[in-house]
């Protein structure tokens, strides 16, 4: 797809060109950097050529919850294999508000959802049986797990039902992942 847009009023078109590539899943990870229309069609234009090339998963993280709760939505009905998100993070939130946040948006999903699991980045460690308490609610499919501790990895993949999906997400520690079992990875930085 190429077209020109306009993301306002008083900007100048710009040219947009999205090419896919046959890789065997993709990410569409766009993150808010305009208006939540033009995100919608982006990932209309991205699901659609995404198609054919693989399981196409979108991150509907966002600041504001019910902004990916109808991103979330949206991304069902254009043709999203699944979704995932970032944990709300901004201002602090405890465990119960975490859970509640992904119980919401596995409800409002049409697809599966895929949970995360960044302490650096959020600043919240969880405990295993929290997470398995996660892997209980319906619609998740699993979680990335981003952290350094290897040991605490080993202990999720230990506990996850057999049906469940535990993504490797330390670019770092891909090689000890892969050692590890992981099947699956979802890199921090384009590959």
């Amino acid at each position: 797809y190429t077209g020109t847009y306009t993301a306002g009023p008083y900007s100048t078109p710009s040219t947009l060109t999205l090419e896919s590539a046959p890789l065997p899943f993709i990410f569409v990870t766009m993150y808010m950097l305009g208006t939540f229309v033009i995100y919608a069609v982006l990932l209309l234009i991205a699901v659609s050529l995404s198609r054919g090339h693989g399981q196409t998963v979108v991150h509907v993280g966002a600041v504001a919850a019910s902004q990916a709760y109808e991103l979330a939505r949206h991304s069902g009905q254009i043709g999203a294999d699944a979704v995932s998100s970032i944990p709300p993070f901004v201002g602090g939130y405890n465990w119960g508000e975490v859970l509640g946040f992904y119980r919401r948006l596995a409800a409002a999903s049409p697809v599966p959802v895929v949970a995360y699991y960044i302490p650096v980045l959020t600043g919240q460690a969880f405990t295993v049986g929290q997470m398995m308490e996660l892997m209980d609610v319906p619609n998740i499919i699993g979680f990335k797990c981003t952290d350094m501790n290897i040991y605490l990895e080993q202990r999720f993949l230990a506990r996850l039902p057999a049906d469940k999906i535990l993504y490797h997400g330390a670019d770092e520690l891909l090689a000890f992942g892969l050692a590890m079992g992981r099947e699956a990875w979802i890199p921090a930085a384009p590959a």
